[in-house]
């Protein structure tokens, strides 16, 4: 039941890409079918509202079975002396996913408004002059996160990160796109390749990440 539970949520996790995709008109379509309905374009933001509040339901169940999970495997790790071991795990994943949601956000926002552009290439003075003064919102959130980013270490090896690589090291090795000002659609473009290559590294690492930490406390029931 509670595997079922996790298959639903990250289920639900892409029909929500989807969707979004489809109000972003990235994908082009009349109509689109959500668990056996068919509904219109026009009714996606009724759509995507019923599925983020599902999601969110979801996601607080979800938060306390891990809870409950966690107190079992570290009573685990405790008996079998491995108790440091399964917490630089568990830490290090809890970090990664925190980042991911983190960096998620201003890429989910510069994927919007790089969708807008490409569906209005001709915008008015006034229309870019927002688009670009709201990518400086972001580009400032982003600023803002990399200096927290550079305050943590993680505890435990992941995936392509070699050991002794402070986070922010690895999630932007050279100069770091954000310091480039927004102001054109060459600025803009840096930017979106920017933040598409660390929200998708940070991703990456994440699922590494769990796959190692579910591996990891399978291997404790198991011995």
């Amino acid at each position: 039941e509670n595997v079922q539970k996790f298959k639903n949520f990250f289920a639900n996790n892409q029909d929500l890409d989807l969707l979004r995709q489809i109000k972003n008109e990235q994908i082009e379509t009349q109509s689109f079918d959500f668990d056996g309905v068919k509904y219109k374009t026009k009714q996606i933001d009724e759509v995507l509202a019923m599925l983020e509040e599902e999601l969110d339901v979801q996601h607080k169940e979800l938060i306390e079975l891990e809870g409950q999970a966690f107190c079992h495997h570290y009573l685990l790790a405790e008996k079998k002396g491995i108790k440091k071991l399964f917490l630089d795990n568990h830490i290090a994943y809890t970090i990664i996913a925190s980042e991911n949601n983190k960096y998620g956000e201003s890429y989910a926002t510069t994927q919007y408004y790089f969708s807008v552009l490409q569906n209005n290439p001709q915008l008015s003075g006034a229309q870019a002059e927002y688009l670009l003064g709201e990518m400086k919102n972001v580009r400032t959130n982003v600023f803002n996160h990399f200096k927290a980013s550079e305050k943590i270490d993680l505890p435990a090896e992941f995936g392509s990160i070699p050991e002794g690589t402070k986070w922010s090291e690895f999630l932007i090795p050279d100069i770091p796109f954000y310091k480039r000002d927004i102001k054109d659609g060459d600025s803009f473009l840096h930017f979106y390749k920017g933040i598409s290559d660390v929200y998708f590294k940070i991703n990456e690492t994440m699922l590494t990440a769990y796959s190692k930490l579910i591996w990891f406390q399978s291997d404790l029931l198991e011995k």
